[in-house]
């Protein structure tokens, strides 16, 4: 197996592994929506302060350049951000911008430092979030596009 093959595979062993909060914007840089509220739904958004709590476990599927799928432990703030950190060291966090509405971000530190961020959606209805992410891992040599669909368990 080639060692860009190895990397590649324990980075996507690194990304599925279980998380304990799913944050989708980069921890470092949490500017400012204080919009409290909850998740958004389609076709009809919940409304800020409903009452749609994401807290709990998720399953997770990852496709696109890399792949992988895993259960994550989910937290959500009272201003409707989810956030969390798996076995790896990536941090996960989806900053709440409006009626299911995120900006998601994975970052994590070494062994292969990792910075991805997009946008996601909260469909509050069928309990799913979908974010579409772009970003670099320092142990691979090209940009990184993918999709990370979970399901509320």
């Amino acid at each position: 197996m080639k060692a860009s093959s190895r990397s590649r595979l324990r980075f996507i062993s690194l990304l599925v592994v279980p998380v304990s909060v799913l944050v989708l914007t980069v921890a470092c840089a949490q500017s400012g929506n204080t919009e409290s509220g909850g998740a958004l739904m389609s076709p009809s958004a919940l409304s800020p302060g409903s009452s749609y709590d994401a807290t709990g476990p998720w399953y997770g599927v990852i496709t696109g350049d890399i792949g992988g799928s895993g259960t994550l432990a989910l937290v959500q703030d009272s201003h409707g951000n989810i956030s969390g950190e798996d076995d790896g060291g990536h941090v996960y966090t989806f900053k709440h911008q409006g009626p299911g509405d995120y900006k998601a971000s994975v970052f994590s530190p070494a062994p292969c430092p990792t910075d991805v961020s997009g946008s996601a959606q909260l469909d509050a209805l069928a309990n799913t979030i979908t974010a579409e992410v772009s970003g670099t891992a320092a142990c691979l040599p090209n940009v990184l596009n993918f999709t990370i669909t979970l399901t509320k368990l």
